[in-house]
């Protein structure tokens, strides 16, 4: 059986002397990110973030020496004060100075307390209410799962080993005469991307969505065409083309 507070405690001690790099919301969805600001690859496109980051669905509050300074009602009721209230955290916590997370503190009901320096807290109080997830802490284009707090309690998919997004390449093997394929982690690929031929083909401009066989024998079609240019073994033999495949 998981000791829920030990769980939490371990996981959220990678935070322990890592500055608050950046403090904001979606919704009344408090969000903050730890540690140097990098650049990653997310669903196939470029994103910047913190190493780990804590968002924050339930009832939390901000602390300086005792005194609470901000809670979850601050991000509630207009777009307008939602933002305001997002920037003031992130000038007090980021802008008047680096807040370093110093220790980290979690009880049996999914609670957490984070201390920084110069005197912050926050404490995050699950609302207990089942099937609602409270908060979240993660690596952002990392893939491993994330620690989930649902119901006041830690959720199952906080155990899952998620597989690395893999993609296929098609190779053709001059000196063994050959079609390869190749599985490639999607984070490896993104840099091949950059200096590589991309023949781009959203699902959205494919007709009803579904992948058909006119549909799998055009992505054929295609791969062997750019392939074709080259390798001349390839090209003397291609009797096929795109259009050949007409969608409907």
């Amino acid at each position: 059986m998981t000791d829920t507070r030990t769980e939490i405690t371990t996981r959220l001690s990678a935070l322990i002397g890592l500055d608050t790099s950046w403090v904001s919301h979606a919704g009344d969805m408090l969000t903050m990110q730890f540690g140097p600001q990098r650049r990653y690859t997310l669903r196939g496109r470029d994103r910047e973030g913190g190493a780990w980051a804590l968002h924050v669905q339930c009832a939390w509050k901000l602390e300086r020496e005792g005194e609470t300074i901000a809670t979850r009602d601050d991000l509630r009721g207009t777009d307008e004060k939602a933002h305001d209230s997002a920037r003031r955290l992130h000038e007090m916590l980021i802008g008047q100075g680096p807040t370093k997370v110093e220790a980290v503190s979690a009880d049996d009901a999914g609670g957490v307390d984070v201390s920084f320096s110069r005197g912050y807290s926050l404490v995050v109080i699950p609302d207990g209410v089942q099937d609602d997830e409270d908060w979240r802490f993660f690596a952002p284009g990392v893939d491993a799962a994330h620690l989930v707090i649902e119901g006041g309690a830690i959720a199952p998919e906080s155990f899952q080993v998620i597989p690395a997004p893999h993609s296929f390449v098609i190779s053709f093997n001059e000196e063994l005469q050959q079609f390869e394929m190749c599985s490639l982690k999607d984070s490896d690929l993104a840099e091949l991307r950059e200096n590589a031929l991309v023949a781009p083909w959203r699902l959205d401009a494919i007709p009803g969505g579904e992948l058909t066989e006119n549909v799998a024998n055009r992505l054929g079609a295609c791969a062997l065409g750019i392939l074709s240019m080259y390798h001349p073994e390839v090209k003397q033999r291609l009797r096929v083309k795109p259009d050949q495949f007409p969608l409907p």
